[in-house]
């Protein structure tokens, strides 16, 4: 199997938390859908999300990394919250790869972003998806489908 160019995830949750030792705690984290109990628009006191993005060392070399995140209702090409990642500074400070061929070659540059909203206005029912663009190429990152508690659940995309 052939690695991917880019690759991530992300983690929807009602709060991060740093933890002594580096760990991170993830409070209550969504298994791919959110029920509302309420009305939309729907308002959370608090919301997260944990994104990790990597791209194969190499690769990429000027381009830009653009996160999108796109809320229900968003139009295809314009999301509600974008930013840049710092993947040149990550570019820059990447361990060079070792010599030989051992399975011990780092493949992957990373770059992590732990989001916190408080408040955040969910618009409708729909799908929360967050993706990144890197020169011409889209990865996926995650998605939580969004819907009334007691309604079907929605295939998401």
């Amino acid at each position: 199997m052939t690695d991917p160019t880019l690759r991530g995830y992300t983690i929807f949750c009602d709060d991060i938390r740093s933890e002594v030792g580096g760990k991170t705690t993830f409070v209550g984290t969504y298994d791919g859908v959110l029920f509302i109990h309420g009305e939309f628009p729907f308002v959370l006191g608090k919301f997260g999300m944990a994104i990790r993005y990597q791209e194969q060392k190499g690769v990429f070399t000027n381009e830009e990394a653009t996160l999108r995140i796109f809320l229900p209702g968003d139009e295809a090409n314009k999301a509600s919250i974008e930013s840049l990642l710092p993947m040149q500074d990550a570019r820059k400070n990447a361990p060079p790869s070792p010599l030989d061929d051992d399975s011990s070659e780092i493949k992957y540059i990373a770059v992590g972003a732990n989001l916190i909203f408080s408040p955040f206005v969910i618009p409708k029912a729909g799908t929360i998806k967050v993706r990144v663009q890197c020169g011409g190429e889209i990865v996926k990152l995650g998605s939580l489908v969004v819907t009334k508690a007691g309604s079907e659940v929605p295939r998401s995309s």
